[in-house]
């Protein structure tokens, strides 16, 4: 803060009032207007470094996302394969035995995002710094994020429920394993992974869609209708 100090003498007639008035002001103007300069670069500043954060944080969260939406397909795959054998095994007097198919392993491993570049700067203050209409860029970016959190929660709730039915029935839901169940058990068993495939398929999409979105972002896209359509368009590119 710049201080602005009186004239040290008092003024004696009108002409020195005015004259002490106006310098005042004059002080109080360039004070205000330096100070004003001064945090024109310091949001300046903080504006391209920011940006330039959440750029580099979407070029990663790209790469991971496109990994995840490989390895869900890989997964959606092999859950349709172990639908398949326990449907297509013959029963024999109320017993059904078939053999989960292989799979190759896995590239890669889902992860869950850390809190990222976005939150924390809503919650320091510092994305007032952006224009509103990036604002809304990376808020619906933000919102995609929380969607695919969620379907990620059900994704991991399906899977705890195909390894509580191998818990409680002793046997292994691993590639390769020969199963041998009651017709009961294994309907079980086709309801858990045919829950499977839909909460990876959510999951996948959502990752698509968030893949698509941080793209438009990173194309220069000016409105959430551009980058939802970026989005679309991932979604039917989705790895098969």
């Amino acid at each position: 803060m710049l201080d602005v100090h009186p004239a040290h003498h008092a003024a004696t007639t009108w002409r020195d009032f005015f004259i002490h008035i106006a310098t005042i002001v004059l002080g109080l103007c360039i004070a205000v207007g330096l100070e004003q300069t001064v945090e024109f670069f310091h949001h300046r500043h903080q504006r391209q470094h920011l940006r330039e954060d959440l750029r580099d944080e979407a070029e990663a969260h790209i790469k991971r996302l496109h990994l995840e939406e490989e390895i869900n397909a890989a997964d959606i795959a092999w859950y349709r394969g172990v639908l398949r054998a326990g449907r297509e095994a013959p029963i024999s007097d109320g017993w059904v035995t078939f053999t989960l198919p292989l799979r190759p392993p896995h590239a890669g491993h889902i992860t869950v995002p850390a809190n990222g570049v976005w939150p924390a700067a809503k919650a320091s203050g510092t994305a007032a710094v952006l224009p509103a209409e990036e604002i809304a860029l990376w808020d619906y970016i933000d919102s995609g994020t929380a969607v695919s959190m969620k379907s990620f929660d059900g994704r991991e709730e399906a899977l705890k429920v195909s390894y509580a039915f191998a818990e409680r029935k002793g046997v292994s839901v691993s590639p390769g394993a020969t199963l041998h169940l009651s017709v009961e058990d294994r309907d079980e068993l086709m309801r858990a992974f045919s829950r499977l495939v839909e909460d990876t398929y959510l999951l996948e999409r959502d990752d698509a869609y968030g893949e698509g979105a941080l793209k438009g972002i990173l194309d220069g896209a000016k409105t959430v209708g551009e980058l939802d359509r970026y989005a679309s368009r991932a979604i039917n590119d989705m790895p098969k």
